[in-house]
């Protein structure tokens, strides 16, 4: 996962996504361990931690009872403090505290609907915006060709669990599919962020296991990958 483009490139400018990525990874890490009070604690604080810089993940909840079933109860207790927290703080800064949902809403334009309308959203806005990477334009085909991409690879590897042998192959499968497939019925500025947004089913790469050819070629793909989609991010987003 850290040689994957979309990974290396949004972990070293500046996103946040690095941190609650590390949290998310100790919090699955301190699972895998022996399931006492004291463990299941530390991974819902930790979780709770990765919540604080990254509120979606609050939709992965319900795949922790299929690992925990009666524990699951000391674990939720943190995460849900932390959601209160977070409204609790933007009332006391703004007044009120739906005041991020707001700023989705109508800056970002940010709604639920389906894929298909997602990519009529994608289409219509680049083709408003008229991006560019170094003089080349790039046309809504574009971007409605590279999420899909993005799409049909993270899926692909989470539908793996399916066939896994590993013990908690249905917690990373109820996870991994909580984390990726809200992305696909949201339409506004997040349709553009949808392979980013993507790595919060990072679980899914356990399934990524490639002979040493296979991994030459996803190696030599990486590589290739990374400098153009950071040309792509830098040149058709930021600017």
């Amino acid at each position: 996962m850290e040689i994957f483009p979309v990974y290396v490139v949004f972990s070293t400018i500046p996103y946040s996504d690095v941190f609650y990525l590390t949290f998310l990874a100790l919090t699955f890490y301190i699972l895998k361990k022996e399931k006492n009070d004291n463990n299941v604690i530390l991974s819902s604080l930790s979780f709770s931690l990765s919540l604080l810089n990254f509120y979606s993940i609050a939709w992965t909840l319900p795949s922790f009872f299929v690992e925990l079933r009666k524990k699951f109860y000391i674990f939720i207790i943190l995460p849900i403090f932390t959601g209160f927290l977070i409204l609790f703080g933007y009332y006391i800064a703004t007044g009120s505290p739906f005041t991020y949902f707001n700023l989705e809403k109508y800056i970002w334009n940010v709604q639920f609907s389906n894929p298909i309308s997602q990519d009529i959203w994608l289409y219509h806005s680049v083709e408003l915006n008229h991006f560019h990477i170094l003089g080349l334009s790039l046309t809504p085909s574009d971007y409605i060709i590279r999420n899909v991409a993005f799409e049909i690879f993270f899926l692909s590897l989470i539908l793996l669990f399916i066939k896994s042998n590993i013990k908690e192959k249905y917690f990373y499968l109820a996870y991994c599919l909580l984390a990726f497939v809200p992305l696909l019925f949201v339409s506004g500025i997040p349709a553009f962020s949808v392979p980013r947004l993507s790595l919060a089913a990072f679980p899914a790469f356990y399934n990524l296991r490639l002979g040493k050819w296979y991994f030459i070629g996803y190696l030599i793909g990486c590589i290739v990958l990374i400098p153009f989609i950071t040309l792509w991010q830098l040149y058709a987003f930021f600017s």
